[in-house]
């Protein structure tokens, strides 16, 4: 079995988001299939925050990434990530909100690049950061957002399930300011710890995944995330993809093997209590 380097363990006690006292609820195995060790769950007792009390140093837990380890990426998924998916809805969100007809779009997580590639032909430039090994062989992605070049500025940020995934959200929205123009748009989505699911399920709710997963947002603590020089304009609770429950209905009764009568609870379920994501679109103002 793989092991980690406990040297580059994190204990982190106070709300990463506000600073915040917390409360342990619950104790969680990582994905990892053949790993035994547990992990705290905790929750802010200030802004709601749940968080893993365990967690790993952002560079060795990258290098996790880069290597596809099991404790970030579970049992073998990558082959999941090569699923044709229809980028229409996506692509016409972004458009939706872009400052201008022609901009310099920017994806953080941008995973295989299929999102990337449409919005090519809709930018003057198209960066990606990806740490994973699924992101490697296109130039215009890097690593790490410290790899970007320094005379690109973006106008348009996506950060679709991503967040979730590193240390400190709140220093990557921070450290992205260098890199955007005034009026910068940026789109992002992430789990909705304020969701039905979590009042019933806790540490069992399937978005809690330690260590691919280490954050879970609350209504406070996805308000907290973003400085001063931000402002939030539209945020609401959203199913994975952003589905809606026309489209739930169609997959339900187009898919193969997909009409057992378990799928269909999960189905009934995903349509009344499956808004377990957070999706937003702030602006970014250097003028306040």
């Amino acid at each position: 079995m793989e092991l980690f380097d406990k040297n580059e363990l994190l204990v982190v006690g106070n709300c990463p988001i506000c600073g915040g006292a917390s409360k342990e609820i619950d104790q969680v195995k990582t994905i990892h299939p053949q790993a035994e060790f547990t992990l705290s769950l905790k929750e802010c007792n200030v802004c709601g925050h749940w968080w893993h009390g365990e967690m790993l140093n952002q560079d060795y837990l990258s290098r996790l990434y880069a290597e596809s380890s099991p404790f970030v990426v579970g049992e073998d998924r990558t082959g999941s990530m090569d699923l044709k998916i229809d980028m229409t809805k996506p692509v016409n969100s972004i458009l939706k909100v872009a400052p201008q007809s022609k901009f310099n779009y920017l994806e953080i997580g941008s995973g295989t690049g299929a999102l990337l590639k449409e919005m090519e032909s809709h930018t003057d430039q198209a960066w990606g950061v990806e740490p994973g090994s699924w992101g490697r062989g296109n130039n215009q992605v890097v690593a790490d957002v410290r790899q970007l070049p320094s005379d690109v500025k973006f106008d348009v940020v996506v950060i679709n399930d991503a967040l979730e995934h590193v240390v400190n959200p709140k220093k990557i929205i921070k450290d992205l300011e260098k890199n955007l123009n005034d009026g910068a748009v940026l789109l992002c989505c992430f789990p909705n710890k304020d969701c039905f699911k979590t009042k019933m399920r806790k540490g069992k709710w399937g978005m809690v995944r330690p260590w691919g997963h280490l954050h879970y947002f609350s209504t406070g603590s996805s308000a907290k995330m973003f400085g001063d020089s931000w402002k939030v304009f539209k945020q609401k609770k959203a199913r994975p993809g952003d589905q809606t429950m026309g489209e739930l209905i169609k997959y339900f009764f187009t898919a193969k093997n997909y009409k057992s009568f378990r799928q269909f609870i999960y189905l009934l379920i995903n349509i009344f209590f499956g808004k377990d994501q957070w999706r937003l679109v702030a602006r970014y103002r250097t003028k306040i």
